[in-house]
């Protein structure tokens, strides 16, 4: 790969990083320009995984979340 030639790689998976998911909530960072239009008929798992940024989610008091780390973290609804 150093000399900047091609090789092929069959994966057994892949990961398919497409922006517009967060509209399917009703607070998101996402532009209304992003939109879920890759591919409607490609399979869904392990939604879990959707990367969420705190400073969409109205409810919580962004002043208690200030200077902490809330990156990587959980989120579990009450």
């Amino acid at each position: 790969m150093s000399d900047g030639s091609i090789h092929r790689i069959k994966p057994k998976q892949a990961v398919l990083a497409a922006e517009g998911y967060g509209r399917a909530f009703v607070s998101y960072t996402s532009a209304h320009t992003c939109t879920r239009n890759v591919k409607l008929w490609l399979p869904n798992q392990d939604l879990e995984y959707i990367q969420f940024h705190p400073t969409a989610i109205m409810e919580l008091d962004l002043e208690e979340l200030a200077g902490k780390e809330v990156c990587g973290k959980i989120c579990i609804s009450s």
